[in-house]
C-alpha cells in the first residue's frame, strides 16, 4: 500500500512537472520529484502518529512496524541508494533481541528493512531531538541511549526489557558507537547491553553487517551494497548463566570469527 501511494506521489509529480512551459523548470521538478513524493508520503504516515497515541498502539502493532518498515526501505533506495542482501533469515515466530557489530549509520536502516517482524532500535538520544523522528521511534519503543546520562540509560533500559517481554524485538549495537574504522571486527562491547536479553528472558539472535562502511562520503550520488548475515540465535536457557562480560566476550569473538555461510 505505501509503495502504492509513494508511487502515485512519484508519477503525479513528473505528469505535472512535465506540463511546465520551462523545460529547465521541467527538468529539475522531475528530477527532484522522488524526494518530493517521498516527503509526501513521510507526511502521510506522520499524520498517523496522533492517530496511534490515541488508541494507545503497542510497539509491536503490525501495522505501525508495516509503515514503519516501509518509509524506511523508500528512505534506504531513494536517499541512500542502498542496496542490502541478507543472508539467512529471522524467525519472525520468536521474541529475540537482535546484536550486532556497528560500522555505519546506515546498519539500522538496513537491518529494518530486511527484517520482516516487528522491531524496535537503539538509537542516540539526540535522535529525540528530531520532530516527528523523536515521536515515531518512541511508538515503536525503541531504547534511546544516553552516553552522558548513565542513570537516564538505565531508566530507558528498563522500559526497554518491558517492552520486549511484550513482544516487540530489540536491534542493539553493544559497541554503543560508530567509529572512524574501515574494518567490519568488533574492538569491543558494553557488557551491559546483553543485560536487555537477560533480564527479557528471551532470545538471543548475533548478526554481522558488512559492506560499503563510510556511507556518508557516498551520498547521495553512489550506490551502496551492506549485506546482513544472520550467525545463530541462542535460547534463554543457554545464555541465562553467563555473565554479561563473559557473554560480551563470547559474542564480540563469534563476530570476529565469523566468516560467512558456506551457501552465500
Amino acid at each position: 500500500m505505501i509503495y502504492l501511494l509513494y508511487l502515485y506521489f512519484l508519477c503525479s509529480i513528473s505528469f505535472i512537472s512535465m506540463q511546465s512551459t520551462s523545460l529547465e523548470i521541467a527538468f529539475i521538478s522531475v528530477a527532484l520529484s522522488p524526494f518530493t513524493a517521498f516527503i509526501m508520503v513521510f507526511l502521510f504516515v506522520a499524520f498517523h502518529i496522533p492517530i496511534f497515541k490515541l488508541f494507545n498502539v503497542k510497539p509491536h502493532n503490525l501495522y505501525l512496524n508495516y509503515l514503519n518498515r516501509q518509509m524506511i526501505t523508500i528512505f534506504n533506495h531513494v536517499f541512500l541508494r542502498m542496496k542490502t542482501r541478507l543472508i539467512g533469515s529471522f524467525d519472525p515466530t520468536i521474541n529475540q533481541v537482535i546484536y550486532s557489530n556497528h560500522t555505519s549509520y546506515s546498519d539500522a536502516l538496513c537491518v529494518l528493512e530486511k527484517a520482516q517482524m516487528p522491531m524496535a532500535f537503539t538509537p542516540k538520544v539526540s535522535i529525540l531531538k528530531i520532530p516527528f523522528i523523536s515521536q515515531w521511534i518512541t511508538l515503536l519503543g525503541s531504547f534511546p541511549v544516553d552516553r552522558n546520562n548513565s542513570r537516564k540509560t538505565l531508566e530507558n533500559m528498563i522500559k526497554a526489557i518491558q517492552t520486549v517481554k511484550n513482544g516487540q524485538n530489540m536491534l542493539v549495537f553493544p559497541e554503543g558507537t560508530v567509529k572512524d574504522k574501515y574494518m567490519n571486527d568488533v574492538e569491543n562491547m558494553k557488557a551491559g547491553a546483553f543485560k536487555l536479553v537477560l533480564k527479557a528472558q528471551t532470545h538471543l539472535t548475533l548478526i554481522k553487517i558488512t559492506g560499503d562502511i563510510d556511507v556518508r562520503k557516498k551520498v547521495p550520488f553512489i550506490p551502496i551494497n551492506r549485506t546482513v548475515q544472520i550467525i545463530g540465535t541462542y535460547d534463554f536457557e543457554s545464555i541465562k548463566d553467563i555473565p554479561t562480560s563473559e557473554l560480551s566476550k563470547q559474542m564480540m569473538q563469534t563476530i570476529n570469527t565469523f566468516t560467512g555461510h558456506k551457501d552465500q
